[in-house]
Order: C-alpha cells, then sequence, then structure tokens
C-alpha cells in the first residue's frame, strides 16, 4: 500500500512538472503582450496628465476618447480606470459636470473589476472629489472612508496623503476645520519628505484657505506663499492660479485692497495666457470686492459685469451668483436701485438653488436695504427679519460645529490612548501564543500539503485545457465572422456600384423622351402625368448623384488635395448664393463669421456648408431666420454652426439623424424633395476631415448643428497615421 501511493505522488509530481512547463510557455507569450499593452498605455496616460497640467483641455478630451476605445477593445479594466479617473479631473477643471457621477461610478466599478489596488483607491479619490459640486460632502467622505478602509494593512503613504487631503477638502466645506486641519497636517510631512512639489503646492493652498476661514490671514498668507512657490518650481498652471487668487484673499482679509487687486490684475493675466476662463471668473469677483472696499463703485461694477458676462457663456452657476453680488453691491452705492434689486434677486436665486448657506443671509440683508431706499418699508423689514434670522440659525450651526469638533477632538485622543492600550495588550499576546501557533501551522502544513498540492495541479491542468481549447474554437469563429463580414461590405459596395451606374444610363434615356414627348402639345390631365413623372426621375437623379458622391468620399483623402485657405471668404460666397434661394421662402440668412485662415479639403468644405443650409432652408417656416456662425473654439479647432427656427428633431429619432436614408417624421416646409443621404454625407465628409458633428437642440426650439472641425488637417492625419504604426 506504501509503495503504490510513493508511486503515486511520483507520478503526480512528474505530470505537475509538465504542465508548469506549458503553463509557463503560454503564459510567456501572454506576459510579453501584457507588458507592451501596459507600456502603452503608461506612456498615454502621462501624456494625458501633461494635458491637462496644460490646459489643452480639448486635445485631452479627444487622445482620452481615443485611448478608452483602445482599453475597451481589450478588456483592460485597469487603464479603463485610469483614464476615467483622468476625465474626471478635466470635466472638473471645465465645471462639466453632466453624468459625471455615473462616470465616476463606471471607474469605480472597472477598477474592482481588475482587482488592481491603486486604482481602487483613485477612483474613489475622484468620485468623493465629484461628489461636493453636488451638495453631497457627506457621500464624498463615506467614499473616502471606504477607501481607507481598503488602505488598511497596505503600506502606500502615497495614497494615504491623496485620501486624507481629499478628505481635509471635503470636512472644510461642512466647516468642520479642525477636523480638516487634523488630516492636512497628518499627510504633509509625507510630501515635504518626497519633495513632491505638486501634492505640496494643493496642500499649502488648502491650509492657507482653513485660516482664512478662522480670520487668521497672516498664517495664510504665509502658507499661500509657500504654495505658490512650489507650484512655480514644477510649473503647475492649476496650482500658480489658485495660489496668485489665494494670496489676494488674505490680502483682502488684512485690509491691503490696492495689493490685493494688484495681485488679482497679475492672475488675470496668467489665467487669461492659459485659457483659464474659470481662473479669470474667480480673479473679477474677488477684484470687484476690492474695489466696493476702496469706494470705487465704477470700476467694480465694469469689473463684476464682465465677470457675470464669462460666468453666463460658460453657463457656470456659483459664477452667475457671485458677480450678481458684487454687481448688486456697486449699483446700490451708484443710487441705481433698480439693478441693485434686480443683481440682488439674482445672486439670491442662485443662493437658495445651489445651497449656499452663507451668502443668504447677507443677500437678503442687502435687498431689506434696497427696499428701504425704494420706500418700501413692508418689504424691507420683511428681509430684514429673514436675515437676522438666517444669521441666527448660521451662528447657531457654527456654535454646533464647533462643539463637535471639541467633542470629536476629545474622543480621538480617547481612542489614541485606547488604541496604545490596546497595541501593548496584542503585542504581549502575540509572543506567548506564537511558539504554539508556529507548531499548529506546521503540523497542518505538513499534513496537507502534498494531498492539496496534486489536487490543485490536476484541476489546473485540466482546467487550462478546457481554456485553450475554448480560446482556439473562439478565436477560429472570430476569423469566419471577419471573413464573412468583409466578404459581404464588399459584394454591397459592388451592388451600390452595379445599381446606380446601372440606373444611371436608363434614367438618362427617359429624362430625354420625355423632355421630346413635352415639345409637343398635351390636355390638362397628361401634361400633369408628364410632370410628375419628371418629378420622380429628378427625384432619383438626384438620389443617384447622392450615392455617387458617398462612394467617392468614402475613398482616402489624399495628402495633395490639402491647401491653406481664408475659410471666412469661401463661407460668404456660400451664402450670396443661399440668400437668394432662402428669400424665396421669406427667410433671412443672419452671419457671424471670423476671418479664419485653416488647411483642408476645399470642396469637403463648400459640400458640408451647402447640405446644412439647403437643409436649413428647405425645414424652414416663411418669415424665419437662420443663423450661420462661424469660429474658432482653441488653437487646433474651428467651428461651423447652423441653426434654424424650425420644428426640430424629435428625441426618439436623433439616433437616426445621421444614417442612410433615415426618414424623419418632419417634412420640408414648401414640399422640397428630401433623400435622406444628404445629413449622412455631411457626416462622411466631416469624419474624412478628422472632425464631429452633432446636434445641439431641444424639439420644438429648432435644430443647431455644430460641426467641429481642426485647423490644420494635414498635422492630425500625420499624428493619427504615426499612433496607428506605434499601435
Amino acid at each position: 500500500m506504501d509503495t503504490l501511493f510513493k508511486r503515486v505522488i511520483i507520478f503526480s509530481i512528474i505530470i505537475a512538472t509538465i504542465a508548469f512547463l506549458v503553463v509557463g510557455c503560454v503564459e510567456e507569450k501572454s506576459d510579453n503582450q501584457t507588458k507592451e499593452s501596459t507600456e502603452f498605455f503608461e506612456s498615454q496616460i502621462k501624456e494625458l496628465s501633461v494635458l491637462i497640467n496644460q490646459r489643452r483641455l480639448q486635445e485631452f478630451d479627444n487622445l482620452a476618447l481615443l485611448l478608452l476605445e483602445e482599453a475597451e477593445s481589450q478588456n483592460n479594466y485597469e487603464a479603463m480606470a485610469r483614464i476615467m479617473s483622468q476625465q474626471i479631473f478635466a470635466r472638473l477643471l471645465n465645471r462639466d459636470l453632466d453624468g459625471i457621477i455615473e462616470l465616476g461610478l463606471k471607474s469605480v466599478e472597472y477598477a474592482d473589476l481588475s482587482g488592481d489596488l491603486k486604482q481602487r483607491l483613485n477612483t474613489r479619490k475622484w468620485l468623493a472629489e465629484a461628489y461636493p459640486y453636488f451638495g453631497d460632502n457627506e457621500k464624498g467622505i463615506e467614499t473616502l472612508d471606504e477607501a481607507i478602509e481598503i488602505l488598511d494593512g497596505h503600506d502606500l503613504p502615497e495614497y494615504e496623503g491623496l485620501l486624507r487631503a481629499t478628505r481635509a477638502k471635503l470636512l472644510s466645506n461642512l466647516s468642520r476645520n479642525f477636523e480638516a486641519l487634523d488630516e492636512y497636517f497628518k499627510v504633509i510631512g509625507y510630501y515635504i519628505e518626497t519633495n513632491d512639489l505638486n501634492n505640496i503646492a494643493v496642500l499649502y493652498n488648502s491650509i492657507g484657505l482653513l485660516y482664512i476661514e478662522k480670520d487668521e490671514n497672516d498664517l495664510a498668507l504665509r502658507y499661500f506663499a509657500k504654495a505658490n512657490a512650489a507650484a512655480r518650481e514644477y510649473e503647475s498652471v492649476i496650482n500658480i492660479s489658485f495660489g496668485l487668487n489665494n494670496i489676494a484673499l488674505a490680502l483682502k482679509g488684512l485690509e491691503k485692497h490696492t495689493q490685493a487687486i494688484d495681485t488679482l490684475q497679475v492672475a488675470v493675466e496668467f489665467n487669461t495666457m492659459h485659457d483659464n476662463t474659470l481662473g479669470v471668473i474667480q480673479n473679477y469677483y474677488n477684484m470687484s470686492m476690492s474695489y466696493i472696499a476702496l469706494n470705487n463703485y465704477e470700476a467694480a461694477r465694469d469689473i463684476a459685469r464682465e465677470g457675470l458676462r464669462l460666468s453666463e457663456e460658460l453657463q457656470f452657476p456659483h459664477g452667475i451668483m457671485y458677480h450678481s453680488r458684487a454687481a448688486a453691491g456697486a449699483y446700490r452705492n451708484l443710487g441705481d436701485t433698480n439693478l441693485a434689486y434686480f443683481y440682488a434677486t439674482q445672486s439670491l436665486e442662485f443662493a437658495e438653488m445651489l445651497k449656499i448657506d452663507e451668502l443668504i443671509p447677507s443677500m437678503t440683508l442687502l435687498l431689506s436695504e434696497i427696499y428701504s431706499e425704494r420706500n418700501d418699508f413692508e418689504k424691507a423689514l420683511a428681509m430684514f427679519r429673514r436675515s437676522t434670522e438666517l444669521q441666527k440659525e448660521l451662528e447657531s450651526k457654527k456654535k454646533s460645529i464647533e462643539i463637535s469638533e471639541l467633542i470629536v477632538k476629545y474622543q480621538l485622543e480617547q481612542k489614541e490612548a485606547e488604541f496604545v492600550l490596546l497595541r501593548e495588550n496584542l503585542n504581549i499576546q502575540k509572543k506567548l501564543n506564537r511558539a504554539q501557533q508556529l507548531g499548529l501551522v506546521l503540523l497542518v502544513f505538513v499534513s496537507f500539503i502534498i494531498a492539496g498540492f496534486l489536487f490543485k495541479n490536476y484541476k489546473n491542468q485540466k482546467r487550462l485545457r478546457l481554456l485553450l481549447d475554448e480560446v482556439e474554437e473562439q478565436r477560429n469563429n472570430i476569423s469566419d465572422q471577419n471573413k464573412e463580414l468583409n466578404r459581404l461590405n464588399e459584394d454591397r459596395e459592388t451592388l451600390i456600384g452595379i445599381i446606380v451606374h446601372d440606373l444611371k444610363n436608363p434614367l438618362f434615356s427617359i429624362t430625354g423622351l420625355i423632355e421630346l414627348i413635352q415639345m409637343k402639345e398635351h390636355d390638362k390631365e397628361t401634361s400633369q402625368f408628364l410632370n410628375l413623372i419628371v418629378q420622380s426621375t429628378s427625384k432619383m437623379n438626384l438620389l443617384i448623384n447622392s450615392l455617387l458622391d458617398i462612394k467617392r468620399i468614402e475613398k482616402s483623402l489624399s495628402k495633395n488635395e490639402l491647401e491653406h485657405v481664408n475659410i471666412s471668404s469661401i463661407i460668404e460666397e456660400i451664402l450670396f448664393g443661399f440668400r437668394i434661394q432662402a428669400k424665396r421662402k421669406h427667410i433671412e440668412i443672419v452671419s457671424h463669421i471670423q476671418d479664419l485662415v485653416v488647411k483642408t479639403q476645399v470642396d469637403y468644405i463648400i459640400r458640408i456648408c451647402e447640405n446644412l443650409l439647403s437643409n436649413a432652408i428647405k425645414f424652414s417656416q416663411k418669415d424665419t431666420k437662420i443663423i450661420v456662425t462661424v469660429k474658432s473654439v482653441s488653437q487646433s479647432n474651428w467651428t461651423i454652426i447652423v441653426e434654424d427656427e424650425g420644428p426640430g428633431i424629435p428625441e426618439k429619432e436623433r439616433s437616426q439623424l445621421f444614417k442612410m436614408f433615415s426618414q424623419l417624421s418632419i417634412k420640408p416646409t414648401a414640399g422640397e424633395d428630401s433623400t435622406g443621404v444628404g445629413l449622412y454625407t455631411v457626416y462622411l465628409l466631416v469624419s474624412k476631415l478628422k472632425g464631429r458633428i452633432y446636434l445641439d437642440s431641444t424639439y420644438h426650439k429648432g435644430a443647431r448643428f455644430v460641426c467641429e472641425l481642426p485647423v490644420n488637417l494635414q498635422k492630425e492625419i500625420e499624428t493619427e497615421s504615426l499612433q496607428e504604426t506605434t499601435i
């Protein structure tokens, strides 16, 4: 029996050794592929960080979408989670908050699927950053506490620093300043030790803001100066912007308003140079409040109105709220109670909508003073009472928070003492039980290691064979499906070509014969029938020409077709012809054309404009307007916008809008022909020009087509070719 058992063990070990060798070969090949993919995504994600830091957000968006698509095709959950976290950061900078929580939750899901600890922590950190923008700081703190719990037991001080710094920021949003400072000082030492200048700048800025809350502006100014020095050494655009604005806040708190304004002027120039409009909006608000403090109400009014204009352009509610507040104060001091009332009411509405409790009492008090100056003493008294009640509630809440902070401080000290005692007891217990535990572990290990080793390797070998067979079968199926798809695509192209060319000649003959028949006199009914035939053949001829155009567009675009052109003069020429066509329907074409020089395929641009304008005229009623806008949106992109006052596109039909032969429920207003390929042609042309087109409108409020295109198409084509070669 013993001999048989020994033979079984030896045979199992031999089989296991062979299995390990097979697995090793397979894993070595897989490891090489994984290494190449990891290196590619590592370099590209670093490039995303550079683009964010330089505020080149349009380029960031384009690269992020391409990388996310590639990561999805490889089921690379770790890369997907990292890219999505970067997208959240960029969108927070740009205040593009639509769907950002869903994006954050998705990134957490992918990070958990990847099993990568760092990404599980990082994605939760960025999800927590997004929650405060929706007034849910508690949810953000809950998410960070979950991440800190996941981190427990792992030696990752850099991630603990990020999580605790973010938690501190959310605590400060809730005015829990003692807890926030405690978190910041727990991690600042690590960043100083590692000379992490970027995070040093972030933390010093955050600590300085907490000292401003505590009205310790001298101390705050020292921290802001340290933050600014670290940010400039690191060359971080974002932190330099924050630092300059915060220095001005501290100077304002010290009533050094002239110095604050000078600092803010520098900040405005810096932010304008780096295309940081949100930073400019913030600078303008603080500047207008300093001018009010210096009794220069005209300057305060002008700057507040400019800040309000920028905020409205970006649809930035916080900017609208604060600049309305500044404008109200300036106009009241200038004696214009009507405008003061308008802006004060607007600021109060936004403060209530955004739940900015600190601002509501001061705005109600300002409205009370405005009502009093307008001799409406009843409303003035009501507003004064409301302001007083709100101020009392706010002070009560602050006192409650201060008491809670003292309780938390005491509880933390108690827990720390209990923890020290517990740790000492545990150390003693560990020493007493170590020998017993070691003996027990060795006994269990010796008893079960052989049987467990054999069983596990047998199962792994069997599962490996099944997986290899399944992978091979799936690979063969995918190959067959790709061949079939390629064959069907070729058949489609051939069929369309045959149909179009074989229809064109008979149709030409039919048209000629009808023209000969029409030269003779006919009765009224026959003439009507002939006219219907002419209309049908014209429509068919239009459709055939459109299909031929599509086939030509689908061919590759040559660099030799590109040229530098003044796009504004070309579009003005197009509009000249279409204004005559629009005039027949009593439609006015209004244009806002910026003078631009781009490198592109001119014929494609002409056909895009002609198709969009033709569509707009076709679906517009009489006595309406069509607005055409051409402008630069960044150093690398420009846009064509065509908007009309027609019926718009129903929500349920928008997914079909840019597909071939799509038929929508809306009809041309004068019975014009529609082939269903016009917008598909525009979509193809825009794609060939490396741009994008989308509908930006609300149903029953007209249609607004936005076409974004690169300023230098040749550069885009060369970059794409380089990326394909790299991949």
